[in-house]
Formats: C-alpha cells, structure tokens, sequence
C-alpha cells in the first residue's frame, strides 16, 4: 500500500535584534600604618659631648638606611637546565636558575647610613661623639627567662679580620659573622692599611634649592601676630611652622634630591612673646652649598614675653611605659608640659592627685605620642590656649578630667588635632571652650580628627562656641571613630551638633546629647558613602537623670567591668549625667526602670538575657562533669566562669579547672554588644587547667583585640587540654600595644598541658610571643597534631612562629604542619617555632614551601625530621602519610581527599570522613603515583584523555605541544597542563620545575565549563608598600602569552588564603595579549587582602625587570569579582609599574575597597614614602562602563568610561583601534550579522567606521550605508510518499519502509544573500501529524545550528523525514519548515 500526500509548506522569515545591560558595583575602606623610632632612655652627658639633657629628637626613617644586596643563594642542580651540577673548579652558568634576591630569602639587609648631624640645636658641643649603642639599653631590650635574649656582644681586643677571626667571640665567631660588627681595635702599624678611602664619600654641592612646606611663610619671614605675654611661644611651635625641607639641585646630578632640615636659632629663649629671630637650617651630612647659594634661613616676628608663676619640677619616673612619670603637683604637671613641648613627644605621665594649676598659661604641646594617664583625677585652674595637646599623633590620653575653672581658647580640651591613630577614652572636660576668630573647627574634648582616631567614653559638659564649625565632642570629623560618647554643654557655631560639627568620614556610634544643647547630633554630613553612624540620639535632663542614657552609654550592658556610672537609688548623692567615676553606682535596667540593684535573667536561644538591655550569659548545663556549651551565651558564659568575672555571668564559685564540650558550631556575631571583642578562657593571673573539647566544631568571628595573653584560650596552666577545634579565617587576634606578648589563635600562653588536634585559620598580630596555635609554650607543655593555615601570622619585635612563637622549659611540638604565612619583623622567627631553646623538641613536623624561610629559629634544641615540602608533596598526600607515622593502619588523625571522587584537599585535614591516605607505587601512562585514597588503584600504560583532554583514570592533563618554542593551547586540558608548567606542578606529565618563562598561543576559543581556576603564578607572599617587584610578590608570569583574538570563559579561580595575587594569573611581569576574559568569577567574601582580578591580580614591573610587565588588547565582559574591602579589578586588580594598553572592561560586577576603578583596581602601589620610588602603572586608550582606574594614582592617557550604548554602537572599537579603520585589531558587528554588543578580537566579524555626520555614527558599511537584509529562497515542492515496504523472510524486515521525495531535489531549500550585510539562516521542522519527525541536511551532514550567510553567499539544506504514520492519510500536510533570519537564538 502506498499513501501519498503533498502540500506546499509555509515559510515564515524573521528578523532579530539583542540587547543587555549592566550592573553596579558597592565599597568598604581599611588602611594600615606603621612607624619608627629611637632609644629614648639614654640620658646623654658631657662624656657625649652633650652641653645638657637629652634634646636631639631624631627618629631614623627609610631614608636613614641603606638596602644592601649580597646574593646567599647556592645553586643546585634545579639552577641548571641540564640538571647536573658543574664539577669541582668548573666555569657553568646556571641558566634555569630563578632565585630572585630579596628580603625574605636574605640577600637584601638594611643597613643604618643616617646622615643626620648633631649640632648645638640638639645639645651637642661639637661633633657626633656619643658611642651609646641603643641595643645596650635594658628598657629596649628586656630579657628574662619568658623573653627572647639581647644580642650578643664582642668581647675582642683586636680587630678581626678575614684571614684572623677570635673564635671565643660570641659574635666574631658565630657562623657567618659579620667582622664589620667588630669591637676589636687595629694593631699598631696597621691602621693605615685597613682603611678604606670609600668609605668617606665626598661632599655633594647643592647649586640651587626650593623650599618644602613653605606654605606659613610671606616672603621668606614667619610672622606670628597672635603671640603675646599671654599667648607666648616655644622654639618647638616656631619649627612645627617653618618649611619641613628643600628640594634641591645638586652639581653633577640631573635628578634633584629632596633635604630634610634640622632648624636652630641661637638667641631663642625657652619662650618668647615678641622681637625678631633668624632661623638657620642645617644640610644633612655629606651636602654643601655652592659659593653663590643662598642660605636656607628665615625670619620669624613675634610679640611680648611670659613669666612663669610656677617653677617646673621634675617628678619621679623615667616616663618610659613601664616607668611613667608620676605627677602630683603643678610644678611636676608644668614641667611634663615643657618636655613635651621641647619635644620629647613621646614620653608617658600618670596623674597621682587632683592638681590646682593657679592660673597658669599651659604650653603648647605641639605634637604628643606617648600615654597620658589621669587615673581619674581633675586638673583645675588652668588656660589652656590650643588644647591640652595641640596634635595627639598615635598617643593616648584616657582617664583626664579638666575642671570647670580651666580656660580653653583653642581647638579642644584634651586635643587640638587626633591622627595616626590616636586615641582618647574615659576623658572628662566641664570647662568652657571659645575659640578665637582664626579657628575653622572646635570641640568640647577635640577640634578636629584628622585621620585615623578613637575618641570613646567621653562627656563634655562644658559650653562649647565655635566661628564656624562647632560640635559638643568634636568639631570636625575626616576620618576615625567617636563612639559611647555624651554631651550636656551648649554647642553654637555656624555648623553646630550636638556630637560632632562637620563630618566629613568616619564612623559615629552610641553618642547622647542633652537636647537642649543644640538641635541636632551632627552640624552637617558630607555626601559620602563611607560615612557610618548608629545609635545617635538627644535626650532631656529627666532622661539623663534616670540612668537609661548610662546604660545605653555602657553598651545596654551592666557589671563590675562598665566604663560609665550614676548614682541612683544607692543611698549616695544623685548624679545628674552619667559620670567616669567607678565608685559610683552601676546601672541596670529592671523593667522600664534603671536601677542601681542588680535584676534576675531569662536567656534567648542565643544564651542572652531577654530583657531589655541585659547583657548576662545564659550558664552552660553540667552533664557528668562537663559543661555543654550549644550557644553563643553560654560560651561567653563558661569564659567568665573561669576567669572569676561576674560582670555578665551567675554562678556560685569559679573553677579554673571545669571542663566544657563545644556542641555547635558558634559565629560569634550574635552578642547583645555587636562591638565587643573575646574575652580569652584564663588570663595573665588565671591559667585554664580543665579540657576544653571543641568536638569538630568551628568557632567563627571570633575578634580578640587585647594586650597580652590572648587567643581562644589566653593561657593554659598544668594538666589543661585543648582539642578538637577549628577557629576559621573570621577570626582574628590582633594587638598593636607594646606589651602585646603572648597571641596565639588557641592559645596564648601555654604554661604546661595540652594543644591537639586544633586548626588555625585567624590571622595573629603582635609585638612578641605570636604563634599561629600558640604564643608561647613552656612547662613540659605539648602541642601535637594541629596546623596553622593563617593568611598571617606577625611579630613585630620578638618571635614568631606558625605553630609556636617560642618553645622553653623542656616543650614538644609533634605531628604538625603550617601553611600559612609567618612574617615576622622580629629576630626569631619560623614556621614552626620561632624559638627552639634548650630541653625543647620538635618532632615530624613541616611547612609550606614560601610560607617562612625557615621551620625554626635553633636556640640549642632538637628537631626531628623538621622539613619543608612544596605545594605539590601537600597537595599529593606524602605529608599526610607522614603526619600519621608513615602508616595507614589504626586510628589514623590526618585525612585527605586525593582521588576519592570528594572535592580534593590540597593539604591534609584533621576530619576522619576525609580519605585515608594509602602509600604505594602506582602509575598512570609516564605520571608515577606515590599515594592515593585506594590502595587498589590500577596502573596503565598510557592515558585515557577525554575531550577535554584529562585523562579519566589518573586525571592528569595533556601536555601542549611546543612549536618554536611556544606552545600550542587548543582544550581544555592543554590550558591545565600550562598553567602547571608555568606553576611547577610536577604531578603531571613531562614536568619537571617551575617555567614561569615559558610562551604560549590559543588556537581555539577555551570554554572551562565552569571549572575552578589556580592562578597561573600566583603570589605567596605579597606586599603593596615596596619599591620593588622582588619585594612586592615572590612569584610571576614573566613569559608571553597571546590569546590570538580568542576567549577563555566560564569559570571559577578559586579562594585560597596561600594565592595572594588571583585571577587568571595571579602575579604578571611578561606580556598578556589579544585575549577575551567572559563570564569569570571570583569571590573571597573580604576575607584575606591581596590584588585579584578576572585577567590578572597583579601586573608590576620597575627598572630590574627586563620584561614588558605589558597587557594589550584584552577584554574581560560578563564577570564577578567579589573582594569586600580589599583591592580588585576587572582587567588588572593592581598595575605596579606595568602598562595596560588598549583594553577594555564591560558588563562586570566588581565588588572591592571604596577606591578601586574597574578597569584596574589601583595604578599604583601604596609606597609615599618618596614618590620617586613608588611603583606607577600606566594605562593607555582603556575603556569602562563603571570607572577606568582608582583614586590611588598612576597615569592614566586618554580613554574613559563610556555607557552600554556607546559601547554597542561601536564607537568604543573605533577607539581601540587608535581612531583608525585601517590595520585593525579589535572588530565589532555593529550593523551586520549578529550584533556584538562589545568589541572583539575575531576578525570574522565586522570593521568599524566612523560616519561623520550630525551627530557621527559608526557602521560597518565604509560608506555608512544602512544594512540590507534581503534574501531570495528557492523551496522544493517538499512533497513526500511514506511506503510500509516489502517483507523480507530472510531477515524478517520491510525492505524500503520509510519516506522518500516525489522529486529529485523535491525536499531542498536554498537561501542566497542579495543584501548587503551578512546574515544567519536557522532551520526548523514543526510537526502537524503525530509520529513524523523531520531534520536538515547539507547533503554530507546534518545541520542543527544556524548557517552563516556572508554577502552574496548562498546555501542550501534538505528535509529528511522520520517516523511511520500514526494514521491513514490521503494527500494531508503532515508539518511546516520555518526559515529564519537574523540572529543565532531565533
């Protein structure tokens, strides 16, 4: 039977547009500082050629020093390509060779080559004779038996020399001495032979000079009108405003220099108040002025003079921090004032009693750095014209009350100007403050915060009048944080609040003001987004008077511990406001109602006090003995249980000794005080003994900001056990004081017990004692089976230590490992233990390769297979299979996933549903395989790769060919295999050391499917402050690598805390061009610093870098780069020094710090401390939708940003293209085919011109003609006859079922492009008949996607059809074809 049907099919044509958009970006903000100083104990005499005292205030800065380069590095056989070492007396250059000399591999030293010289201006008689040697100085160099010892000294008579070196001498006969630090004197007779003519470099001329900071000065002359016998002024304040320096020509040099000046007058009296001086400047040693050159001197004019009614007295104390001066009269207050003014800014005092100054007139303290203490005491009758201190640079001045019958004309009571991160806390000021006319801000306590600087925990009550900007605690706010702070004084000015005047930036929190005191809490807000303030609210004197405003003050909390009290229904006198005196009543809250009785608890699921305002900790169950901790409260509970603290917890005894159970994992960001940081379980005086289990669990957030003895635990005593707990990258210890000893993330003093099975991922900062587990351990104490993998772990002074900063007193570290960065500025340091004394071990431990130089600092004890592996050997299991004992049987504590089919580990893991790691011999085409998470793993010969080139059974990469040199990229699995090569992945095949050289090509689009990314080269240590590449990143991609115009997209780079430059590639100094970066993300939640972007993390390059440190003609569109608060870009995330050229950047989300661009995130890196040192990038012709570049600096040459329809309409190609249609690199289909939305490198795609007309246009037509689309189709008659077929016996089968076509090329249709653009043609059969399927051929092969149709081309396709009827069917239409033209998706 046959059934015939035929019936023309319909044609529908279509023609398509696209269109997208793109998003916005949000920003946070951090900065860090740091400083230098000298020893302030030595009290120079006449033996130092002193006239009297200890004047001379210079601090040695960068420029005092010297970097001295002296390679150490010893080539192995890895440094030659040949891999064999020349034999003895044989010339070989080491041609692999990639030691980069820097400061952590111990090639680069600073050495002091101060130029400063002391004159009469610093006490001195004559000369520079003083031979103190500020490392002999005890206050400098503390040493005691839990403190790391002072250098060692010389004890030679005669000089050493190379070939005579006294092997006695603890310092010239260490190993690898440095005889320049010999105290020996020459033998006669040969004193003139060692000397050494260069080392006294001539004098340099300064032909012509500039002033630096010149802006006080008219004419040359300082003219000071404001001073009188009432308002006089110190030699101190006079050089505060002469210039700071000169910038000067020197003969024989092209490039000037700029001088710092050390000023001095003669005649100047300790005061003065009128008459005329002449200010002569001193060159620094080693410069001259020519003949003609002027003298640099000025001219300074004044008014009357000052009698002193009190006669300064010297108190007692050394005002060092461990010994401040103690002041317990006016004469003792008056002359701490003149010290400091005479600049000894740094000195500490203590108030010892309440001080009537008598109307005295306080000098002007210029600038303060050092801690001054009232201990709760008032200072009364005194007139203080600019503020108790004028500057608070980085000091503190806590615990000061200034009386009612204090006159105040300045800026502020206790400070002028806060910067540096200055702080004033639990501060009291009653008097009134009036301002003169010349003053732009004032405040109750301070007139202005210049950068960074805390005021808390301070009332003014004091009436406050400013000329212009006024605020009841500060009159203007750049930066810094006011928080838990009061005002009841009147506040009137032209921008008067109640709180602060202008804020400008910064942070204000919990801030109260008598509402009748001025209308609002602040004069005026600048229109900034980095602005926060919560908790600021006015009250009236009924209000106050209750005790609500001193409980919301304390932080709606209530203990022995709170900062602010009130006397309410004690029995003792009312206060009106809430006051700083702690024998006052506490205040909480018993309903609606504040009290000075202390109110019962109910607890939340959090573990905290439901009512109201309480802040008391829910008590932890006891279950047999150990107390089971499920909520934040009840481990904030437990923590006060043992340290005997019942300002927030109930219980019947303390017990040092209790033993607890972590239940949960705890965030500790659920606390009735957001801002409070972790109080540690046991202290300086309270050693924790009991064990504390964290049970697997996590502990995050958690924040710990004290002084010493800080870590989850803050000291461990006898018989004490920590285990079972993780703190993650959250967490963070951190203290900058001077006695910030003892930090440890678990720990951080260990004075006997037992640390096991713990990890550390918070970040550990101190002074001395800092380690990654543990500060310190002594006492027979143990830490076994625990790893530190923090982003960082600093001392800046003493030891430093992944896992331990210093082991004592008979010690052991066993079975650990430490990934994480130890960076320590200190002299002991290592990534396990910064000190390894006498008695003390360490066993089976090892570190990261490029975490620490070093895995101890030897102080005469033992260590046991102590080794550095590579990424590579963690990443394999070889350091797992050790940490367990070099076994797989028994109750193994170290796991790792390898090939198990989980998601891999790259470093071991102390969680037991990880894999067990197995050692054996395996091996998989040439790749040999040492461990592996099944011990029946199955060896072959050659690998099995799939299409994306990985091989399936071992999971290597195929290698990419090499073709002159370069090699070729064409999968999936080549890019793998390069950026391995590149990283020195010897896991995969063929290679055998890191090529960080090598060159190589795509030559094809790359789509990674969403795959994690590992930066290619990128950074494990990293620093955004150098003034070089090679102490900026340890690693970079110093070879080319050329896209060739195709695209790398969809994937993932991964978050590592190890990888501190991530992108594509992590760090750049070679060349990365004609490449397209598409639908990349990257997201590290804020949680570590470091440079990251989509293309590269960080491109850098200065004058030792022989590279190109260049990226051109890249794109990246369509990606996310997460980095909150940190530094990113799309294109680059910093350009130190490199240049990017011809790039652009559209469609992206990059989520960073408040200064990035999008483009690049910073060009230039933060060194300021000479501009001529700073590393700056430079882009050239770049574009962005959001913003090219950050606010950081660099130099940025024409481009821009430009919108979504800029960018579509292809004007933004013609710009990168240099303005040109000619010789094009970057193409764009802007009116023909598919329309591209951005430009691309695929010259398959349109050229763009520029149509000047009204307004220009751009077109892919050279003309500007519009786009035709015109097509002429040709259909078969699609006419077709299904047949059942005939029946075969034989095989039991219809021979000839199916559809054949009524006529030769009956079923064709062909489609000819007669416009004048070029156009996509789609197919498509659509079913009218059930059962009957159709499809396209182009005679030789099925055609699915859509056919690209140039101008003037042709095609043509078939229909073939499927399937058996359903039904009988006479002449039906069984289904219709649809042509579309246009785009890809119709």
């Amino acid at each position: 039977m046959k059934q015939k049907w035929k019936r023309p099919l319909a044609l529908l044509l279509s023609v398509a547009m696209m269109f997208s958009m793109s998003g916005t970006p949000v920003y946070a903000a951090d900065m860090e500082t740091g400083a230098s100083a000298v020893c302030p104990h030595h009290v120079h005499d006449e033996t130092c050629g002193y006239s009297e005292g200890t004047p001379c205030t210079h601090e040695h800065t960068d420029d005092c020093y010297t970097l001295v380069t002296q390679c150490v590095h010893e080539h192995t056989a890895e440094c030659y390509s040949d891999g064999i070492l020349p034999a003895e007396g044989e010339e070989k250059a080491a041609d692999a060779c990639t030691h980069v000399c820097s400061e952590e591999s111990g090639c680069i030293t600073k050495e002091l080559n101060c130029p400063h010289v002391h004159d009469e201006t610093c006490g001195y008689s004559e000369g520079s004779p003083c031979t103190f040697d500020p490392s002999d100085c005890e206050l400098c160099n503390p040493t005691d038996s839990g403190e790391p010892e002072g250098p060692a000294e010389c004890t030679c008579e005669t000089l050493c020399t190379a070939d005579s070196v006294n092997p006695d001498c603890p310092v010239c006969g260490a190993e690898g001495a440095d005889l320049a630090a010999c105290a020996g004197t020459v033998e006669e007779g040969d004193a003139a032979e060692e000397t050494d003519p260069a080392q006294t470099p001539a004098e340099q001329t300064i032909l012509s000079w500039e002033w630096i900071g010149a802006d006080n000065l008219n004419e040359g002359v300082l003219a000071l009108p404001d001073v009188s016998a009432e308002n006089p002024v110190d030699l101190a304040t006079v050089v505060s405003m002469l210039p700071t320096g000169i910038t000067a020509t020197v003969d024989g040099s092209a490039d000037p220099v700029e001088l710092a000046l050390t000023w001095s007058c003669g005649d100047f009296p300790e005061t003065a108040s009128a008459g005329e001086y002449t200010f002569t400047a001193a060159l620094p040693e080693g410069y001259t002025l020519g003949e003609e050159t002027a003298a640099p001197t000025v001219a300074v004019v004044l008014g009357g003079a000052q009698t002193l009614a009190i006669t300064p007295v010297r108190p007692t104390g050394s005002g060092t921090e461990q010994n401040p001066y103690q002041i317990g009269t006016a004469a003792e207050l008056l002359w701490f004032g003149q010290q400091v003014a005479d600049r000894y800014y740094s000195i500490w005092a203590t108030l010892t009693a309440d001080i009537d100054m008598e109307g005295e007139i306080w000098p002007t303290l210029v600038e303060y750095r050092g801690t001054f203490d009232g201990a709760g005491h008032t200072i009364s009758n005194l007139t203080i014209p600019e503020g108790f201190v004028a500057l608070l640079t980085g000091g503190t001045i806590k615990n000061l009350t200034l009386d009612a019958t204090c006159r105040v004309t300045g800026d502020g009571s206790i400070c002028g100007s806060l910067s540096e991160n200055g702080t004033i806390q639990n501060c009291t000021n009653k008097a009134d403050v009036t301002n003169s006319s010349r003053v732009i801000y004032t405040g109750g306590i301070c007139g202005q915060i210049y950068t960074t600087g805390t005021i808390e925990n301070c009332i003014n009550l004091g009436n406050v009048t400013g000329s212009r900007i006024a605020g009841g605690i500060c009159g203007q706010q750049m930066a810094g944080t006011i928080q838990n702070c009061s005002n009841i004084g009147t506040v009137s000015g032209g921008e008067a609040g109640g709180i602060c005047g202008r804020l400008s930036d910064g942070s204000i929190f919990n801030c109260h003001w008598l509402s009748s005191s001025c209308g609002s809490a602040i004069g005026y807000t600048a229109p900034v987004t980095t602005i926060t303030t919560d908790g600021l609210y006015s009250w009236s004197k009924e209000v106050f008077a209750s005790g609500k405003v001193c409980f919301l003050l304390n932080k709606s909390s209530s203990g022995e511990g709170t900062v602010w009290r009130q006397n309410l229904d004690n029995g003792q006198t009312s206060d009106p406001y809430p006051v700083l005196d702690s024998t006052h009543g506490i205040v909480y809250i018993n309903g609606a109602n504040y009290t000075n009785t202390k109110p019962k608890h109910t607890f939340d699921e959090d573990g905290f006090c439901t009512e109201p305002g309480c802040s008391y900790y829910q008590p932890a169950v006891e279950v047999n003995g150990v107390y089971q901790i499920y909520n934040n409260g009840q481990l904030l509970w437990f923590a006060a249980f043992v340290n005997n603290d019942a300002a927030h917890a109930q219980y019947e005894t303390s017990d040092p000794s209790a033993d607890a159970m972590l239940m949960n994992d705890l965030a500790l960001n659920h606390t009735i005080d957001d801002e409070a940081t972790w109080v540690p379980i046991g202290n300086r005086d309270i050693s924790y003994c009991g064990t504390f289990d964290g049970n697997g669990k996590t502990i995050s957030n958690l924040v710990n900001n004290g002084e010493s003895y800080q870590g989850f635990v803050g000291r461990l005593g006898d018989g004490g056990v920590i285990q079972n707990l993780t703190l993650d990258a959250t967490c963070s210890v951190k203290s900058s004081g001077y006695s910030s000893n003892y930090l440890g993330g678990i720990c951080g003093r260990q004075s006997g017990g037992t640390i096991q099975n713990c990890a550390n991922y918070a970040e550990v900062s101190g002074r001395d004692l800092v380690g990654g587990i543990c500060g310190s351990q002594e006492g027979n104490s143990t830490i076994k089976f625990c790893y530190n993998a923090s982003v960082d772990i600093y001392g800046s002074t003493g030891a430093t230590g992944g896992i331990c900063g210093s082991q004592g007193d008979n010690s052991t570290i066993e079975f650990c490992y430490n990934s994480g960065k130890v960076d320590g500025d200190g002299p002991y340091e290592g990534a396990i233990s910064g000190w390894l004394r006498s008695g003390c071990t360490i066993r089976n431990c090892y570190w990261l390769q490029g975490s620490c130089s070093t895995g101890y600092f030897d102080k005469g004890g033992t260590a046991e297979k102590v080794e550095q592996k590579t990424a590579e050997e963690f990443a394999s299991g070889a350091v797992a299979w050790l940490l367990n004992g070099s076994t797989s049987e028994g109750d193994l504590t170290w796991h790792q996933n390898l090939d198990n089919g989980q998601t891999v580990d790259a470093f071991p893991v102390l969680d037991s549903s990880h894999g067990t790691v197995y050692h054996g011999s395996w091996h998989c085409g040439s790749v040999t395989k040492a461990y592996a998470n099944n011990p029946d793993f199955q060896s072959q010969d050659e690998h099995s790769f799939d299409e994306s080139a990985i091989c399936t059974n071992c999971g290597v990469y195929q290698p990419a060919e090499a073709q002159n040199g370069v090699y070729q990229i064409k999968n999936v699995g080549n890019l793998f295999w390069f950026a391995a090569l590149v990283n020195g992945n010897t896991n995969q095949e063929g290679i055998t050391q890191a090529v960080p050289t090598a060159n190589a090509v795509l030559t094809a689009d790359i789509d990674l499917g969403g795959r994690e990314w590992a930066p290619i080269a990128p950074s494990t240590t990293f620093r955004s402050n150098a003034t070089s590449v090679a102490r900026t990143t340890d690693k970079s991609y110093s070879g080319t690598f050329d896209g060739q115009g195709h695209t790398i997209s969809n994937f993932e780079i991964r978050t590592n805390r190890a990888e501190l430059t991530s992108g594509l590639f992590g760090a750049v100094t070679g060349t990365i061009e004609n490449l397209g970066v598409v639908n990349a993300s990257f997201d590290n939640g804020g949680d570590y610093d470091g440079r990251f972007g989509a293309l590269c993390g960080l491109l850098a390059k200065d004058d030792d870098i022989e590279t190109a440190a260049t990226i051109q003609n890249c794109y990246v569109v369509d990606s996310s780069i997460e980095a909150t608060g940190k530094i990113a870009g799309a294109v680059c995330g910093a350009n130190y020094g490199g240049t990017i050229k011809d790039c652009y950047e559209c469609g992206n989300t990059v989520t960073a710090h408040n200064r990035i661009g999008h483009l690049v995130g910073d060009n230039q890196n933060d060194y300021t401390a000479a501009s001529w040192l700073t590393l700056k990038g430079t882009v050239t012709n770049c574009y962005s939708d959001t913003k090219l570049a950050g606010t950081q600096g660099g130099t940025v040459n024409d481009g821009g940003v430009k919108d979504a329809e800029e960018f579509a309409s292809g004007e933004v190609t013609y710009l990168l293209n240099g303005s040109t249609s000619e010789n094009v690199i970057w193409y764009q289909n802007v009116d023909i085919g598919t329309k591209d939305n951005y430009p691309v490198l695929d010259s398959s795609h349109g050229t763009v011109y520029c149509i000047e007309e009204d307004p220009v246009r751009y077109s892919n037509d050279p003309d500007g003609k519009p786009a035709q689309i015109s097509v002429d189709i040709t259909w078969g008659e699609l006419s077709f006859t299904y047949s059942d077929g005939t029946w075969n016996p034989d095989t039991h089968e219809y021979d000839g079922e199916g559809w054949t076509v009524d006529k030769e090329d009956g079923n064709s249709i062909k489609v000819e492009n007669t416009g004048n653009t070029d156009v996509n043609v789609t197919y498509d059969y659509k079913a009218v008949e059930n059962g009957i399927t159709g499809s396209f051929t182009d005679g030789e092969k099925p055609v699915s996607a859509h056919v690209a149709l140039p101008e003037n081309g042709s095609s043509a396709v078939y229909l073939i059809l499927a399937g058996k009827p359903e039904k009988e069917l006479e002449e039906a239409i069984i289904g219709s074809v649809t042509v579309t033209i246009g785009g890809e998706s119709e």
